[in-house]
């Protein structure tokens, strides 16, 4: 069975040295986000600095620690968190059924462990991805 939710992407520029990830993230363990998704990417167009996406960040104290770190809320990405059984081909018929439905994925990230998968997919707005997540909640 195929688990769809929909997730805030926090994210912030990085120092791009050792320990610049770090750095952004102790306040939120100090107030107790339990992070399932961290991707850190760089460099970015900014010399020495890269990117970090966070999910989720729950509560008022979590909202406070990420945006004194210098975290936003991605208003633009509008996203869900796919998660299920891995099996072959599994992920081509998540994205054939996206398509089918004319919707745009604009971001996309995805990782399997011992049978599992998750899978973020964001997109250009929030009916997209209302759209999405009605169809993926239906037999693929």
């Amino acid at each position: 069975m195929l688990n769809v939710t929909k997730v805030d992407l926090w994210s912030n520029t990085i120092d791009n040295r050792p320990g610049g990830l770090m750095t952004q993230l102790e306040s939120l363990v100090k107030a107790g986000a339990d992070l399932d998704l961290i991707l850190a990417r760089g460099p970015d167009h900014a010399a020495g600095k890269g990117t970090a996406l966070l999910s989720p960040i729950s509560g008022q104290r979590q909202q406070q620690a990420a945006e004194q770190a210098g975290f936003q809320r991605n208003a633009g990405l509008y996203c869900l968190r796919l998660a299920g059984m891995d099996e072959p081909g599994y992920a081509y018929r998540l994205l054939f059924a996206l398509a089918a439905e004319s919707l745009n994925v604009q971001e996309l990230s995805a990782v399997t462990l011992e049978g599992q998968f998750v899978m973020y997919v964001a997109f250009d707005n929030a009916a997209d991805a209302d759209k999405a997540m009605n169809r993926l909640q239906r037999p693929l």
